[in-house]
């Protein structure tokens, strides 16, 4: 199971920063997630909230690619709304040649779009808020895979806790779809829980977790 930090290194520097990515891979994650944004003038940043101050500076994709596209895994969530964004994205990907990226979204519209720019990488569908409580696991399983085919997605990525299961990841494991969970925490028995349940990939807000590795 690789490990990303979540946003970086939150435990010792402020989310999507050059520092906290640097000190992610230091502490031996596997990758990072990061979350970008899109402005015309300003091209694609690093940055969480989408009411963010838009006269504020924040790291760029491309110092990111630059100085970290070989160190391991970068996960880039987009945030935006804007079809061009991709083509900024492409570009660069294109110029730095990262060794492994995944790109994922929440934005469902977009994952179409994106599976058209990055038709041969791994592209996640954020499916927090897809699945219903009354639904039955069959149901869901259905469901959320399918909505995955449509939307041109090859991971499921959601940190509810509780949502995966030993039964549910061999499902879609078996039906050809990576799978990535959240650790919240750094406390052993969540990590042991899930590496038990086989997931592919989990974002971590606490780099400390990765003592249990040893």
């Amino acid at each position: 199971m690789l490990i990303l930090g979540h946003r970086g290194d939150r435990q010792r520097f402020p989310d999507n920063t050059s520092e906290g990515i640097a000190s992610a891979f230091e502490r031996g994650a596997d990758g990072v997630e990061i979350d970008v944004y899109y402005q015309p003038n300003k091209g694609i940043y690093l940055v969480h909230p989408y009411l963010h101050n838009r006269k504020k500076e924040y790291p760029n994709l491309e110092d990111v690619l630059k100085k970290f596209g070989n160190k391991g895994l970068i996960q880039i969530e987009v945030k935006f709304l804007e079809v061009e964004g991709l083509v900024l994205i492409k570009k660069l990907v294109d110029r730095y040649k990262p060794k492994d990226i995944v790109l994922s979204s929440s934005v469902f519209p977009m994952l179409k779009y994106i599976k058209d720019a990055f038709p041969d990488r791994k592209i996640n569908l954020l499916s927090s808020n897809l699945i219903e409580d009354w639904w039955t696991e069959e149901f869901g399983n259905y469901f959320l895979s399918s909505y995955a085919k449509l939307a041109g997605a090859n991971g499921i990525d959601t940190g509810n806790p509780g949502f995966w299961t030993k039964k549910r990841v061999g499902w879609f494991h078996k039906n050809g779809f990576r799978v990535s969970g959240h650790l919240s925490t750094d406390a052993k028995e969540e990590y042991q829980q899930l590496l038990k349940l086989g997931m592919d990939t989990c974002t971590a807000d606490k780099l400390d977790i990765l003592k249990w590795r040893k």
